[in-house]
């Protein structure tokens, strides 16, 4: 009992230090993601709309995750409206839920400290917090589970109903567990198939009866959009070079998985080597499209971690003996991992540095040079700027807007729509300032802006490091906002 209190005490101080990291950008504990759940979190807890930018219903984003932020925002509402002290919260909630998978994961508090340090790798405040802790507790009890005559215990049934719901592309990892208990043990794989069917049709069910649709503006948008046009190879190679931190996390993913042959090949029973098999099937079969299909970004992994440490935590044999996870080998993953978190803390603050002053530096221009009432549009990066600029900013890559935007944006239809929407002023974030008057300042779906059309207002004077750091001010030169 005592870890499950200590650990939202963690939690809290890890938040702590997050919420500092931040207020700038890039910084290494929040992509820009995490700013869209924050934001539209706050605003269904404290406004009752489901909005990123406070005007546009938007569906982007995983229901059961996004409400428990909501429920949190509600709570704390009540006692301030304060956007910081919402953040505050919903890291806490982030970092608690990472911290009691970590340890429902290894149960045992050495490993429990190099699972959580691997998995804080990922953004925070992304839905895979809960999503982690309710595979760690599924996977324990499939793992656990050896008497075919047992009933399917709850903690299976429970988490395999609300995954979907957390995230319905995690329904593929429920998929290959139910078609295993299907083969070895037909009534248990029905009841899990129920649960999981159950789950899969109340996410559409309240997907349809909220938003009118089956599918979220992102989900939408991702599907509807080129994949990649540089080949299946080249496409796999920059997502795994895309970084150092990315090139790192492939590396812990390849160490894992030696772990996990280990623990299956020297499992005692037939029975267990067949289930730790499932549950690393489980996880690459949700981990390995993405791959393939689109750019992986931090928090994708933490599924496929935390499949395979809790594989990896089971006990096997060395030759005759009966053995387990080793107490060294669990102390050098732990200081393993937490040397990568820690470089990767380093290089956000030395590497970045420059890049988060003039992060700041773009807010305080918003807020003395943009009027309250003022609405501004950005494509890119748009999830940092409109947490804190405390202005209408509208999110021009469609992904937490509307889903008449996200059809206008595919058709190429958006023509006028910087006109329909009151919006005067422009961020951008990843190109120098044209000279040209004729040159686009912006261009997305049949909306484009020229130089000419507009005042800049702020430029960053120094060079960018990170390439999403460029930041531009713009107000369009419409006689309304003059």
């Amino acid at each position: 009992m005592r870890p499950y209190l200590f650990i939202p005490a963690l939690g809290l101080v890890l938040a702590a230090f997050a919420l500092n990291a931040a207020s700038v950008f890039p910084n290494g504990f929040v992509e820009d993601d995490g700013y869209f759940y924050s934001r539209i979190a706050y605003n269904i807890g404290v406004h009752g709309l489901s909005s990123f930018d406070g005007v546009s219903v938007t569906s982007g984003y995983h229901l059961l995750w996004g409400w428990l932020l909501a429920a949190i925002s509600w709570t704390v509402g009540l006692v301030t409206p304060l956007i910081a002290v919402h953040l505050f919260a919903h890291l806490a909630a982030f970092y608690s839920l990472i911290l009691l998978a970590s340890w429902e994961a290894a149960r045992r508090p050495v490993a429990a400290v190099a699972v959580a340090a691997l998995l804080l790798t990922s953004s925070a405040l992304m839905e895979t917090g809960l999503l982690a802790l309710l595979l760690a507790i599924l996977f324990r009890s499939f793992l656990a589970e050896d008497d075919e005559r047992a009933p399917v215990p709850i903690p299976m049934v429970l988490p395999a109903g609300l995954v979907p719901l957390v995230r319905i592309d995690a329904a593929v990892i429920m998929a290959v567990l139910v078609l295993y208990l299907l083969i070895r043990r037909r009534r248990a794989g029905i009841v899990l198939a129920l649960a999981v069917a159950t789950g899969c049709v109340a996410q559409f069910a309240l997907m349809k009866g909220i938003f009118g649709e089956f599918y979220s503006v992102s989900s939408f948008l991702k599907v509807s959009a080129d994949t990649h046009d540089t080949g299946l190879i080249a496409h796999i190679r920059d997502n795994i070079f895309a970084s150092s931190g990315q090139l790192a996390r492939f590396g812990c993913l390849a160490l894992l998985l030696a772990c996990c042959l280990v623990t299956i090949t020297g499992a005692e029973t037939r029975e267990q080597m067949m289930r730790r098999t499932a549950v690393v099937a489980s996880v690459l079969a949700f981990f390995m499209p993405l791959l393939v299909l689109v750019d992986v970004r931090s928090w994708y992994f933490v599924v496929p971690f935390l499949g395979l440490v809790v594989v990896a935590c089971q006990p096997f044999r060395t030759g005759r003996e009966r053995s387990g996870t080793s107490w060294d080998l669990a102390l050098g993953l732990a200081a393993l991992f937490l040397a990568l978190n820690l470089a990767g803390r380093v290089q956000y603050y030395a590497g970045f540095r420059a890049d988060q002053l003039a992060s700041a530096e773009l807010i305080r221009a918003i807020h003395l040079s943009v009027p309250a009432a003022a609405r501004i549009y950005q494509i890119d990066g748009s999830g940092f700027v409109g947490y804190f600029a405390d202005r209408t900013l509208i999110n021009g890559d469609g992904l937490v807007n509307s889903y008449d935007y996200a059809r206008r944006l595919r058709s190429g239809s958006l023509g006028g729509y910087l006109e329909e929407m009151d919006v005067c002023y422009l961020v951008t974030n990843v190109a120098e300032p044209p000279v040209d008057p004729g040159a686009a300042v912006i261009g997305i779906g049949g909306l484009v802006v020229r130089r000419g059309e507009v005042d800049h207002v702020y430029s960053r004077p120094d060079r960018n490091v990170n390439p999403y750091a460029r930041f531009n001010l713009y107000r369009l030169r419409r006689a309304d906002c003059l």
